[in-house]
Formats: C-alpha cells, structure tokens, sequence
C-alpha cells in the first residue's frame, strides 16, 4: 500500500532579494526565502516580461503557424506567434502585433481564452493566448534582427497530429493549443 501524505503547502516568506546578473530579456535574482516552520533556503529566480502567443485562425479553420530556431534548446520549432509584452502593453495587442510583424497576418476579435505560469519553479513571468479570428495575409513581415520564420498555414486537425508525434514541442505553444482545443469544444 501506498502512503500518501495529505498536508497542504505553506507559503514561504520572501526575507531578501538580490539581483545576480542583468540580462539582456531577464534578470537574474536570488531570492533567500523562509518557511513559515523556520528552515531557510536560497532560490535563483527569473523575472521576465509576461508573454502572448497568438492563436490566428482563418475562416477555413486552420491555424498559421512559425517555425523558427531557437537558440536555447539548438533546434528548429514550430510554435504559434507570440512574444514578450512589452510594459504597460495589453497582452491582446501584443499578439495582435507580433501576429503581423512574424507572419504578415492580420485578424478580427482577438480575445483572450486562457494563460498559464510557464515554469513556476524559477520564472516569474505568465503567459497569455488569445485567439485572434478570420485570419489572412494583409502585410509583409516586419522581423527582428535576429528572427528568421516559415510561416505554415495548417488544418487544425493536423495540428494536432504535430503535437501528437511530436513535431510540435515547444511547451507554452503546447499550453496555448491546450486552450485553445478547450475553447473550440465549448462553441
């Protein structure tokens, strides 16, 4: 038989917090915490911008989707548009911008359907999908220096195929498709 232990967590106190290296898209922190029992502990946490992934949809219900480098994990990754929110910036506008500037694709009634805490354990930053509707090609690409994307417009059945064999990896474009399957069994 398995044990199981039924005690609910406690919240930590944040006793200090100290910035280790500024980066370029976050900053390094420590942060020395406390439990409420007493034990004490050295936490490396980093704060970034929240981010906004895109989740353009055409009339003919297909997704468009990027596949870009990425330079952390060395590979080529197809994920749905998105990037950070800048500040004092609504996360709709974010993914409305960054739809066009990656794609050229402009689209109706984005909303926001859902968001997540991409890795809790040390990031600071959330997530937010917004399903942007009636997508089409309207514009050129506006990339930045570093970006280089294949855009792919994909039904959405095979985009679920790609998650299902794996050719889709990226974890928050995972989440995003996550609610965005939610959102489309509810209509």
């Amino acid at each position: 038989m398995t044990e199981i232990h039924d005690q609910t967590p406690k919240h930590w106190e944040i006793l200090s917090e100290k910035l280790i290296a500024p980066c370029r898209i976050f900053d390094v922190f420590s942060r020395h915490c406390r439990h409420p029992e007493g034990k004490e502990g050295d936490f490396v946490v980093l704060k970034l911008a929240n981010w906004a992934l895109a989740l353009p949809l055409t009339s003919n219900n297909e997704l468009v989707l990027v596949h870009q480098y990425r330079f952390g994990a060395d590979v080529l990754s197809w994920e749905v548009p998105g990037g950070l929110v800048n500040e004092n910036e609504d996360p709709i506008d974010t993914a409305v911008r960054e739809l066009e500037e990656e794609t050229g694709f402009t689209g109706h009634n984005p909303q926001v359907i859902g968001s997540c805490l991409p890795n809790p354990a040390f990031l600071n930053n959330r997530g937010h999908f917004i399903l942007i509707e009636n997508c089409t090609k309207t514009n050129h690409t506006s990339w930045d220096d570093h970006e280089e994307l294949e855009t792919k417009l994909v039904p959405i059945k095979t985009v679920w195929d790609m998650v299902s064999s794996g050719e889709i990896q990226n974890g928050v474009t995972l989440n995003a498709l996550f609610a965005l399957k939610l959102h489309l069994e509810k209509r």
